[in-house]
């Protein structure tokens, strides 16, 4: 006689196990290039559009802002190619360990990119706010 209370668990099969992997993948890849994206966007934007200002604040916090912008373009990039390593190291005899390294350096750079560009957002917003009332029309 089976137990009632116990509850059977099912295991998704490969199909459903693979299409899961395929959303996961594309969603950090999505994401990524969406942080890339608006990193470039924002330090292209503030470079080619300074404003006209009267008196200028804080302007080391717009050069720290591109800094920033620029760290999160580049780690962006390299995220991006450390994804491409850990794929073609499934076709390596030793690739279980370099994947270790890949993804530990990919977390970094990944760690970086979102740092970086969050820095360069809040830099920008800031000395905006800040020199706003300095602005001419």
């Amino acid at each position: 006689m089976e137990n009632k209370t116990e509850k059977k668990t099912q295991r998704p099969d490969i199909d459903a196990l693979q299409t899961d992997i395929g959303f996961a993948n594309t969603y950090r890849l999505e994401v990524i290039k969406t942080v890339l994206g608006i990193a470039t966007a924002l330090l292209a934007f503030t470079i080619s559009f300074r404003p006209k200002l009267s008196t200028v604040q804080y302007e080391w916090m717009m050069q720290a802002s591109w800094v920033a912008l620029t760290v999160s373009i580049i780690a962006g990039i390299v995220t991006m190619y450390c994804w491409e390593l850990f794929y073609i190291s499934y076709r390596d005899k030793d690739g279980k360990t370099s994947r270790k390294s890949i993804t530990a350096f990919r977390r970094i750079f990944f760690g970086l990119e979102i740092m970086g560009c969050l820095a360069g957002v809040v830099g920008v917003a800031y000395f905006s706010v800040v020199n706003l009332p300095h602005a001419t029309p």
